[in-house]
């Protein structure tokens, strides 16, 4: 991609020296989460007013405009149709971390709702993954195969489109939000089967929550959300959960990774392949805790994995500043890695995207969840554009404020 946008900058008679290589690269880098931010807001209004299977089908519209444009960027010459294709998907990647937990925690009874959303990381894992091997250079991440990389987007998109009209709405929306109960009953025997023995008392809790929303005309506002103490205090701990997703410098390992491991001494296609087993690392221990969510809890399994994370945080500075006097750090820095993003996995990685929606009723979740997203997705362009100032500045050092803010975050989760 270098290449291409110096040759495409040189072919438009503009400077493409080194500083404008960075500002398309930043601005190429920024755009997704930008969108993301976008999308935060517009996913919470339009699965409020529009259900959340409908959403879904909206957002679909950015996800394929957007993956076409990369897709064919390198065609028409344009490195600016990159930066808007990210923006597009960007946009429905925002919406889409906000409705799909919700979706899945309504859609899932009581007993399986932590299960069901790490379901939800689990394809986002799956997905990294799946990156990681086709941008392996014998494989899509060459001069030649790039733009197929970005194109690839559209294959999920196609799946959920021809998919979705196949799942009903959910229940709790349709009891709630839109009061139908006969709709949301038909919704909830699809979903369990008719012959499932808690149907009923699933309908009654849902016709209790309904009833109670009716009678204290409760409502969805931001207004309210700050001035009731209770949801005040719920949103505090949603917020908290998110930044302590995203201010644990998991972006900057998964995006920086090749970086990392080449700076802790490994070759090129070392670290290359490095990179590629985080992925795998990520997906085995989120495998693993779909089994362990429910019977230790929300809370607990968050905690540890942010406690384990600070420790090989640490323990990832030292061997970094000694590789050069003790060659066996290399490897050390590399097991840290593994171990960092394996506590991640285990509560951290999935568990404040579907906390919000079990921490509020069905009038209030929106709201709720628009604005933790909003943060989760602030805090990610904030890394983003941050953390390669930090390698720049203090090398060894830059991965030494997330350690920091991993102190902070544990003492706050603690006490609250």
């Amino acid at each position: 991609m270098i290449e291409f946008i110096n040759q495409t900058a040189k072919a438009r008679g503009t400077d493409y020296s080194g500083n404008y290589y960075l500002s398309i690269s930043s601005l190429i880098v920024a755009a997704f989460p930008l969108g993301g931010i976008v999308g935060s807001l517009l996913g919470a209004y339009l699965s409020n007013k529009l259900g959340r299977k409908k959403a879904l089908f909206v957002f679909s519209v950015p996800t394929l405009l957007g993956s076409c444009l990369m897709l064919l960027s390198k065609t028409i010459g344009s490195y600016e149709s990159i930066i808007i294709g990210r923006l597009l998907i960007g946009i429905s990647c925002g919406a889409y971390t906000g409705i799909a937990p919700m979706m899945l925690s309504e859609y899932s009874p009581q007993k399986i709702k932590g299960a069901a959303g790490i379901l939800n990381q689990l394809v986002i894992v799956i997905a990294v993954l799946l990156a990681q091997v086709f941008g392996l250079p014998q494989l899509l991440g060459n001069p030649q195969n790039w733009p197929i990389l970005l194109g690839l987007s559209i294959v999920p998109c196609l799946v959920q489109l021809l998919t979705l009209p196949l799942c009903p709405e959910s229940p709790r929306y349709l009891m709630i939000n839109k009061r139908n109960p006969n709709a949301a009953k038909q919704a909830l025997r699809w979903l369990r089967g008719v012959n499932y023995p808690d149907i009923e008392i699933e309908i009654r809790e849902m016709e209790t929550e309904n009833e109670l929303s009716v009678s204290t005309n409760s409502s969805s506002s931001l207004k309210e959300m700050f001035q009731l103490r209770y949801l005040r205090f719920a949103l505090f701990v949603a917020i908290l959960c998110h930044l302590s997703q995203q201010l644990s410098g998991i972006n900057a390992i998964i995006n920086y990774s090749t970086i990392l491991f080449k700076s802790a001494g490994l070759s090129n296609a070392n670290a290359q392949y490095a990179t590629l087993g985080t992925g795998c690392m990520n997906l085995l221990v989120t495998i693993v805790s779909i089994f362990l969510i429910e019977r230790f809890g929300r809370r607990p399994l968050h905690l540890s994995g942010l406690s384990g994370m600070l420790v090989t945080a640490i323990l990832f500075l030292v061997c970094l500043l000694l590789r050069h006097r003790y060659s066996v750090t290399v490897y050390g820095a590399l097991v840290c890695v593994y171990l960092f993003i394996g506590f991640f996995a285990i509560g951290p990685g999935s568990i404040p995207w579907f906390i919000v929606a079990e921490l509020f009723t069905q009038e209030n979740r929106d709201v709720a969840l628009a604005i933790s997203v909003l943060v989760n997705w602030l805090m990610q362009i904030l890394v983003v554009l941050v953390y390669p100032q930090l390698l720049n500045s203090i090398g060894d050092w830059s991965f030494s404020p997330f350690i920091v803010l991993l102190v902070i975050m544990l003492a706050l989760l603690f006490k609250y």
